[in-house]
């Protein structure tokens, strides 16, 4: 093959360019210290190091929740430590309240330490987080999960529990519900400390526990007849503060308890009735012929009125006369046993807390390694080493030297030359 002077210089030209090129990329690399500057410079470890910041920045989103999980549930351990420091302090004031030498006046001023109590366990009930929402009401966040107001001392919030994900697929616990602390209804710790504040103020030490009644109203005259048609049949009346009204189906009832069970199913039946939890039993008595509605709630809220209708003529009842239900009366002996079923359902729910939060540590130190090794492993990918880079640098520079001197040489030659 024929080398001509174009193929010559034309061939000092690419190896001038390649020159360039390589010397340009290790200045690249010794400058910014990166094994490339564009994916395409070193497409294997380019896509490797894209999946590794893919997890780092997953990493690091779950170690956000795992702080955010160790914050909220440092407000709840403490709020607990609380609760659980309340419920001694109602124990040491029920142990005192027993002692034979504590007379009445000291009951009475142990109440209202009782009731101080009380009043501190409601507002811990009710501790807000950062966001002002309720700790203790599951999802239900802007809802307050106990009323002081309420004396049925009803939970109000769900049984939902907040969660926080550390792990793709994983989610551990952080919050607890305030029926799991503190119980729900006549049982929770509310109630608790309101019968002991009773019991104190009572005097009641070792009496034994008087069963709570029901509210009812019994019939002021007998069933007037057992036929029911539309002249006689509608019945409104109140059961436990809830307005209903019902009718009776038509018809000749064979017996008073016949009527009595059918108005009983009707009452239990009514829209009002069944979105309160509310129901009631009715009886009829054969000796007098009346009939008597019992509420099937007891204590000092079970109430039952009749309100109007023209059936309660018909059946004897007169309009707005009750008897309400009362209370238990209960002892200091059984409220000490309340107490303490109270202050270890607090306990519980502080040693839960506290297991969790302990896990909430170890992910904590797990994540902070696996970020180490993460930010090690995307170097490695991406960071060159600094002493090679340099020596590959000064090699290429070298060699661009001793081309471009060489190319002089060559380029200097002409026909001219070899006629000389």
């Amino acid at each position: 093959m024929r080398v001509t002077q174009n193929i010559l210089y034309n061939n000092i030209q690419q190896r001038i360019s390649d020159s360039n090129t390589e010397m340009s990329k290790y200045n690249d690399q010794s400058v910014t210290g990166k094994r490339y500057q564009m994916p395409s410079g070193d497409s294997l470890n380019a896509a490797r190091a894209l999946g590794l910041k893919t997890v780092k920045a997953n990493d690091l989103q779950y170690s956000k929740n795992v702080d955010s999980g160790q914050a909220y549930m440092t407000v709840l351990e403490r709020t607990l430590n609380s609760v659980v420091d309340v419920m001694s302090q109602a124990k040491t004031l029920t142990i005192q309240g027993i002692n034979a030498t504590t007379g009445p006046d000291d009951r009475k001023i142990l109440a209202n330490e009782v009731d101080q109590l009380l009043s501190q366990l409601y507002a811990l009930a009710n501790t807000t987080d950062s966001n002002n929402g309720y700790i203790f009401s599951g999802f239900k966040t802007s809802t307050s999960p106990f009323d002081s107001a309420d004396p049925t001392f009803t939970y109000a919030g769900d049984a939902n529990h907040v969660q926080r994900e550390v792990a793709a697929g994983t989610k551990l616990t952080i919050s607890m519900t305030g029926s799991e602390v503190f119980g729900d209804g006549l049982s929770s710790a509310f109630a608790v400390l309101k019968d002991l504040s009773n019991a104190l103020n009572a005097n009641n030490v070792n009496t034994y526990d008087t069963p709570a009644t029901q509210g009812n109203i019994v019939g002021g005259a007998a069933v007037g007849s057992l036929t029911i048609d539309g002249t006689n049949d509608t019945l409104n009346l109140s059961l436990d503060g809830v307005a209903g009204s019902i009718t009776i189906a038509s018809g000749t009832y064979g017996s008073g308890a016949a009527l009595a069970a059918e108005i009983q199913s009707k009452i239990n039946a009514a829209a009002p009735f069944v979105a309160a939890g509310k129901t009631a039993t009715v009886s009829y008595d054969g000796g007098t012929g009346m009939l008597t509605i019992t509420s099937d709630t007891p204590g000092a809220t079970s109430t039952v009125d009749t309100i109007s209708g023209n059936a309660a003529t018909n059946l004897g009842l007169d309009v707005g006369t009750s008897t309400a239900g009362v209370d238990a009366q209960v002892s200091l002996q059984s409220a000490m046993t309340n107490v303490d079923t109270a202050l270890s359902r607090a306990i519980d729910a502080q040693a839960s807390i506290g297991a969790r939060m302990a896990s909430f540590d170890d992910w904590k130190s797990r994540l902070a390694d696996k970020d180490i090794t993460s930010a090690s492993l995307i170097s490695q990918a991406e960071d060159v080493d600094m002493t090679e880079a340099i020596m590959n640098l000064t090699r290429a520079q070298t060699a661009y030297k001793a081309i471009l001197s060489s190319a002089a040489n060559i380029m200097q030659m002409s026909l001219m030359d070899f006629l000389r």
